[in-house]
């Protein structure tokens, strides 16, 4: 049975938070639990089939914009491994296989690329030509497009984000450095992971449940006078939303406009993608892909970019900056946490350019809700991309496929 709450009751809990007793705590995540804001529907939290069928129609939830591609597909060839499927590894409920750890967990489809090659894929619930939703998966899209931006000398993400988006002057965003948007330490207001009352006003507003705009919602933020930015990894959507208005502004065009032309049409995408709007148009930024489409993305980041793009989309500047150039200080409390439960025994050197872990040989790791994942190795030329369906994201023995990928990693599965 669906689990419905009205607006007025949730917002009405949202203000009252902050000055909640501990009794008066636990009716809140009792409220937000039962919000039909999370993720769309308001299907129960434990219901993986539901959740997988809105991962998988996401415009029937959400209003969508297209990402169009357009000229030749870029080729994937097969080289397929047996010995990767048949590899033990540990997982929270004991040793089995990758391959049975797929098809018992909820794991959607798996892919994974060596040298350019697809040496694993799996589709145990889902089509190939399916997009489903890679949630914040999507995060490291307006960072990329920020990324080139920065090479063009079109930004300096030491400036305030102001001087780019001037609806912000003015504001407490003004004075943020775009450096402090990109790696999640811009000091405004605490969200997400704190599950405080922000994010559940932002997705309300980017569906049309509030009055108003999004991009004027984004803009009365507050900073948070107890984290001055740059000194702590606060994640929160707001980052990611303001550093897709920024390259909205900068390229005069709709956000997904700019992600078909810059990206879509540059990585040889097999397929259209999605990404859901507001009713004012604003981009969540949230993207539907193929899993083979965000197999190429990541390819932009290893030595077999040539595969899918002409030119090279992610410079080797750029990707110095993600891989080496990070704050290891920023990672702190519960950010530790969660990668530390992600990849239990693993060190995880700094956050950085929306990418939610960098390990210290270069490795870049962004995490979705739900299940959804990339890895990427530069080093060893590797791509790892999963889609999955377990929103109990508190279950420990949901554990992610990226620690099963990690072990095959640090066991010299893909050193040649």
């Amino acid at each position: 049975m669906r689990r419905t709450l009205s607006l007025a009751a949730l917002l009405a809990a949202c203000v009252a938070a902050a000055q909640e007793t501990p009794a008066q705590v636990q009716r809140w995540h009792a409220l937000r639990a039962a919000s039909p804001l999370l993720p769309f529907s308001g299907d129960p939290d434990e219901d993986a089939a539901a959740f997988r069928y809105e991962s998988l129609h996401s415009s029937e939830f959400i209003t969508t914009a297209r990402i169009a591609r357009g000229g030749p597909v870029a080729t994937l060839p097969p080289a397929p491994r047996a010995d990767i499927g048949a590899a033990r590894v540990q997982t929270r409920l004991g040793e089995m296989t990758v391959d049975r750890f797929v098809e018992a967990f909820p794991m959607d489809g798996v892919l994974i690329l060596h040298h350019g090659r697809i040496v694993y894929e799996r589709y145990p619930k889902m089509r190939a030509d399916d997009a489903h939703l890679i949630y914040s998966v999507s995060k490291i899209v307006p960072a990329l497009l920020v990324a080139e931006l920065v090479d063009l000398g079109r930004v300096d993400p030491q400036q305030g984000i102001e001087r780019y988006i001037p609806r912000l002057a003015g504001t407490d965003w003004a004075g943020v450095r775009v450096q402090n948007i990109l790696d999640m330490a811009s000091g405004m207001q605490k969200t997400g992971l704190e599950d405080e009352a922000w994010e559940d006003e932002f997705w309300a507003s980017m569906m049309g449940r509030r009055p108003g705009s999004t991009y004027d919602e984004i803009a009365a933020m507050k900073r948070d006078p107890q984290i001055p930015q740059g000194t702590d990894f606060e994640y929160g959507t707001q980052n990611t939303f303001v550093l897709a208005w920024l390259v909205e502004t900068l390229w005069d065009r709709p956000f997904t406009d700019v992600v078909s032309e810059r990206l879509w049409q540059r990585i040889g995408a097999e397929h259209d993608a999605d990404a859901g709007v507001s009713p004012d148009g604003a981009p969540h930024p949230r993207l539907a892909m193929t899993l083979r489409d965000l197999g190429r993305l990541g390819l932009l980041y290893t030595p077999s970019w040539r595969r899918v793009a002409s030119r090279p989309l992610v410079s080797a500047a750029a990707l110095h900056r993600m891989q080496f150039e990070g704050r290891p200080a920023l990672l702190k409390g519960i950010e530790v946490e969660l990668n530390e439960r992600s990849f239990p025994g693993s060190r995880i050197d700094h956050n950085g350019w929306q990418w939610d872990a960098v390990f210290p040989d270069g490795t870049l790791w962004k995490s979705g809700f739900g299940g959804q994942g990339l890895m990427v190795s530069p080093k060893r030329d590797l791509v790892v991309a999963f889609f999955g369906s377990w929103p109990a994201t508190g279950r420990p023995e949901y554990n992610r496929f990226q620690w099963l990928a990690r072990q095959l990693v640090e066991r010299g599965y893909f050193d040649r």
